[in-house]
């Protein structure tokens, strides 16, 4: 084998692994790199987290995006539709706890009110006309003056006959916002004219499992 040198055929396969080695080793660190990103942590050898439907919005956000850099499209889809999964039901919880707020506010109902609104100092609420009401305590006495004023109940039993509609929601894992129309009719035989509405934003946040009621605001109309 003395002075031996390789033939031209072993050359080129030599070549051709050398290759497809360092191909393989460039996807592998690409491939830790969108782990990493999509993960939060460092491609360092560490094992992944798994990301799944107990991962948080903002996870499952960043393994689509890495799904979608690596070309990946089948996982991509996969972290999309719990994401819509995930957001779909935050909607229905949020809807369902939009909806028990007016309830309570037709009911003239200030027990009921004090179970939908969450604690803390940054809850405010802004009245028509009023200036912002700031803490949970704050918040609550302006909502006893405001349901004291109630009529006696109609003939749906609402005490403030209130309707809301046209409510756009947007929810992620512990914060949400609704849009929506309020509207308050008067006592008395029905009027033809079209009645103002006011236009409310309903800010929630996860307190203890819960949605809770955190800002409410209403403007009128146009």
């Amino acid at each position: 084998m003395a002075g031996w040198t390789p033939g031209r055929h072993t050359q080129l396969q030599w070549g051709v692994t050398h290759r497809c080695r360092s191909q393989h080793l460039k996807k592998m660190t690409r491939s830790s790199a969108f782990v990493a990103a999509a993960t939060g942590g460092e491609s360092d050898g560490e094992a992944p987290s798994v990301v799944g439907e107990e991962s948080s919005n903002e996870e499952l956000q960043r393994a689509l995006d890495a799904a979608v850099a690596r070309e990946d499209y089948a996982e991509a889809a996969r972290f999309r539709d719990i994401v819509s999964s995930k957001q779909g039901a935050a909607g229905s919880d949020v809807r369902a706890a939009n909806a028990s707020f007016y309830e309570a506010f037709a009911q003239a109902d200030i027990k009921s009110m004090r179970r939908v609104w969450g604690r803390g100092n940054h809850v405010q609420c802004i009245h028509p006309g009023n200036q912002c009401l700031k803490g949970h305590e704050e918040v609550l006495r302006g909502w006893e003056q405001v349901l004291q004023g109630g009529a006696p109940a109609d003939t749906t039993g609402a005490k403030i006959p209130i309707v809301f509609s046209k409510v756009e929601v947007y929810a992620t894992d512990t914060m949400a916002f609704v849009t929506c129309l309020e509207v308050v009719t008067p006592p008395g035989p029905p009027k033809p004219q079209r009645l103002a509405g006011l236009i409310a934003t309903n800010v929630f946040e996860k307190q203890d499992g819960e949605w809770k009621i955190i800002h409410h605001q209403a403007s009128p109309s146009l």
